[in-house]
């Protein structure tokens, strides 16, 4: 299967799904991508591709293809195998997973804590014994 019709497929398969994730496109551009050079040419037809603007926009997205890209790059000049190239851009997307997860949690947490807080109060024996949710 061509580069180009590899990409396209994916493409129109990422769009149906509407906002596709790069999880997505990368499990995508994965199964039908023989080489690495043809991975990374799917990912970066994909995402341009997608209709998502937030993902197309995202920084550590832009990063993820322009490593897909450098990595191509040094697989033609012989530098660098194959495999190793998808170990590398796999591990980068683990990385950035593991960094947006951790924001996610920070942000959450960030929003528990400004939820107003209940108290209640109520008395016991000579006491009053109070708690917050």
């Amino acid at each position: 299967m061509s580069t180009v019709r590899t990409a396209l497929l994916i493409s129109a398969s990422a769009a149906l799904w509407g906002c596709a994730s790069v999880r997505t496109i990368q499990a995508g551009c994965e199964q039908t991508s023989q080489t690495f050079l043809d991975l990374a040419a799917c990912l970066k037809t994909s995402i341009a591709n997608s209709d998502s603007r937030r993902m197309q926009n995202n920084p550590e997205v832009k990063l993820y293809l322009l490593k897909a890209e450098q990595l191509s790059e040094k697989v033609q000049k012989g530098e660098i195998s194959d495999l190793d190239a998808r170990v590398e851009l796999q591990t980068l997307f683990v990385n950035l997973r593991n960094q947006e997860a951790g924001r996610s949690a920070a942000a959450a947490g960030a929003a528990a804590a400004m939820r107003p807080k209940t108290t209640n109060c109520y008395p016991v024996g000579n006491t009053v014994q109070c708690n917050t949710y």
